[in-house]
């Protein structure tokens, strides 16, 4: 957006007039050319900043995704345990009635 908003300068081409340039157009194409050398740097210094911008938020986004996945598959894993221990446990008092039965007979 800021690229858009910068002013640019028309790039006239020299007039020729004779097959010489005078001297003050010269230096008017040479104070064009500076003026567009720093509009382009502040072009660049404009991009650079947004690049950064955008890699912080990358960055932040990626290390809160890690986090959420992370936690996600911690609880998971709690579910697993608990419903296994649940099973074994079920699975151990069966067991134990089943042993008290046949020492019973």
């Amino acid at each position: 957006d800021s690229l858009e908003a910068t002013h640019r300068l028309p790039v006239i081409p020299p007039s020729n007039q004779g097959g010489t340039i005078s001297r003050g157009s010269q230096s008017s194409e040479v104070d064009d050319l500076r003026k567009a050398l720093a509009a382009t740097s502040g072009d660049v210094t404009v991009l650079a900043e947004s690049l950064a911008a955008v890699q912080r938020e990358h960055e932040s986004t990626i290390g809160d995704l890690t986090e959420c996945v992370a936690k996600a598959a911690e609880r998971s894993i709690q579910r697993v345990q608990e419903s296994l221990a649940e099973e074994l446990a079920t699975k151990c008092q069966f067991l134990d009635k089943s042993m008290e039965s046949r020492c019973a007979a």
